[in-house]
């Protein structure tokens, strides 16, 4: 099977594999679909260390199942599904209670499970992990799933009497954050704050107020800062933005983790009685829930799809994205696709 090959910071290749066969429990994927995510980006280039050379990377996946592996009951081959990409020990106190993505031995496939990601034509998938898709469903708005449902996580920690957000970033996080939250119905007000005016056009779809990372601005809409802030970067500057847009009391998720470690004002923090939460993820239990959702029609995806990709012309994307050269807030690789679109 072709797939896309890591080998190394700013290399990919496509090659010939063999394809891969479905263990106990497991089906195979032909895959139909997968996202390029940011910390693909970040992996691609080696500034995040969480990708290895001589991988095939890609965790935002959709596809059609055409193989079973030993002792899967309930599926067909045939069916078109969504793949939750995380697997957990299965033995831990987390796994125990459904929060598989706080294991601390999860694996997550095309990241670190020592097995092909689907960058490929073909990826082997535990039967657990999938939802079906309405045959209304497209493959490349199928796979937001994943950023859908590591959105609606972040979400659920923003207290409940909260009802202001603001969303610091308008990358795939950032729009999948105000899609959510539209979904949701919580807040009276959502605020996402963006410098690139095409991504603050694309969260005002949702309903979101969009404006540049001004924080006078912010202060003239909401006086006093938000109620909460989700911070969907991962980078100092925009922290310390998600610090200052809420009030003495508010809550701040922290969402986006580029940057291994940033500073903190801690006496502002500590004066105000800010607080802090951390997210990762998301639970099989998150992931189903957005599904149903997709399936239901309820969110307004096909504009965040902003390019579709053979194999072939995926490592040419990877570069132009990871010099700025381009913009994107959803490229789909369709590793099964031959030629142009």
């Amino acid at each position: 099977m072709r797939a896309l090959l890591f080998e190394g910071p700013h290399r990919l290749d496509v090659v010939d594999l063999p394809e891969p066969k479905p263990g106990p429990g497991e089906v195979k994927l032909r895959v139909e679909a997968c996202g390029i995510c940011g910390s693909d980006v970040h992996g691609y280039t080696g500034e995040s260390g969480r990708r290895s050379a001589g991988q095939v990377m890609g965790h935002e996946f959709a596809g059609e199942i055409v193989e079973l592996g030993p002792g899967v009951e309930g599926w067909s081959v045939g069916t078109r599904v969504a793949a939750y990409n995380i697997i957990g020990c299965g033995r831990c106190r987390f796994c125990d209670s459904g929060n598989e993505q706080c294991c601390p031995d999860r694996k997550v496939i095309g990241v670190n499970t020592g097995k092909v990601g689907a960058f490929a034509e073909y990826v082997c998938v535990p039967a657990r992990n999938l939802a079906v898709l309405s045959p209304s469903v497209s493959f490349p708005t199928a796979l937001l799933n994943e950023p859908l449902a590591v959105s609606y996580h972040a979400l659920q920690h923003v207290p409940k009497d909260a009802t202001s957000l603001v969303i610091v970033g308008g990358g795939t996080i950032g729009q999948c954050l105000a899609a959510v939250s539209k979904v949701l119905g919580r807040f009276k007000q959502t605020l996402v704050m963006e410098p690139i005016e095409e991504k603050r056009r694309m969260a005002e779809r949702t309903g979101a107020v969009a404006i540049p990372p001004d924080q006078q601005e912010l202060q003239r809409l909401l006086p006093g800062g938000a109620d909460a802030s989700v911070e969907a970067v991962g980078v100092e500057a925009t922290v310390l933005s998600a610090l200052e847009a809420v009030r003495p009391g508010g809550t701040v998720v922290l969402l986006g983790n580029l940057a291994k470690s940033v500073s903190l004002p801690l006496q502002h923090i500590s004066s105000n009685e800010k607080h802090l939460v951390g997210t990762y993820g998301f639970s099989l239990a998150d992931f189903k829930q957005i599904v149903a959702w997709i399936n239901a029609g309820r969110f307004d995806l096909a504009p965040m799809i902003t390019g579709r990709l053979t194999l072939e012309e995926a490592p040419t994307a990877f570069a132009d994205l990871a010099s700025g050269k381009r913009q994107a807030v959803k490229l789909v690789v369709e590793p099964t696709r031959v030629g142009a679109t």
